[in-house]
């Protein structure tokens, strides 16, 4: 698991090409219907106005990365109860 600051002008409004909150798109666009449904999302990105400003990575899936930060949760012994 890797920790990342962030500069508080790139949260709030990243610059061209770049996200922030690397996780938020992988949960919206890999977790199921009901675990977004739970949490309250919208069932992508592209609902999130400001977050469309850059949507998908060359070279990334958000989706598989959602699983791949799933599993590392699971490896490194958080319980599944907390992982949703």
């Amino acid at each position: 698991v890797t920790n990342y600051l962030l500069e508080k002008s790139r949260t709030v409004k990243p610059g061209t090409g770049e996200r922030n909150f690397h996780i938020f798109y992988q949960l919206v666009q890999g977790a199921d219907t009901n675990l977004r449904k739970n949490l309250g999302l919208a069932q992508g990105a592209d609902q999130y106005p400001t977050l469309s400003t850059c949507l998908t990575v060359d070279g990334h899936d958000d989706g598989e990365d959602f699983r791949e930060t799933k599993q590392a949760l699971d490896d490194v012994g958080v319980p599944a109860n907390a992982i949703h």
